[in-house]
């Protein structure tokens, strides 16, 4: 049972694959500086065990889903830094009631972070640079 996959620092171009969809006990799905682009499939927020969500340094693209809380009740940090998201950081992030790390910045995403005023713990948020 695999449960923590890193592809981080290789060559690979393109998509996250989607049979990474199919590994059911994941809890750490790691690829950084994996020159991905598009947006991020939808089967990964569809993977409920998953604990941390590492895109950073990609070209991923696209708005960041809204539903994104409702298969994910495990979910306590998401990078998804320098990449080329738009649009808005949606209020149902609050939602992620495990949430405690959350890396925005180098995307070119604008608004308010309604959210943090109901969180009822500490939470590390980096959105400089948007």
């Amino acid at each position: 049972m695999l449960q923590r996959l890193y592809l981080g620092l290789n060559n690979f171009i393109g998509r996250i694959p989607l049979e990474i969809g199919n590994l059911s006990n994941l809890e750490i799905l790691s690829i950084p500086s994996f020159s991905q682009t598009g947006p991020i499939p939808s089967f990964v927020f569809n993977m409920s065990t998953l604990k941390v969500i590492q895109f950073g340094y990609n070209n991923l693209s696209g708005s960041l889903p809204v539903d994104i809380y409702l298969n994910l009740p495990e979910l306590v940090e998401l990078y998804l830094y320098s990449n080329q998201f738009t649009g808005g950081i949606p209020a149902t992030f609050g939602n992620l009631t495990r949430l405690q790390n959350l890396y925005l910045y180098g995307n070119n995403l604008a608004g308010f972070i309604a959210f943090l005023e109901a969180r009822s713990h500490a939470m590390l948020i980096y959105i400089s640079h948007d």
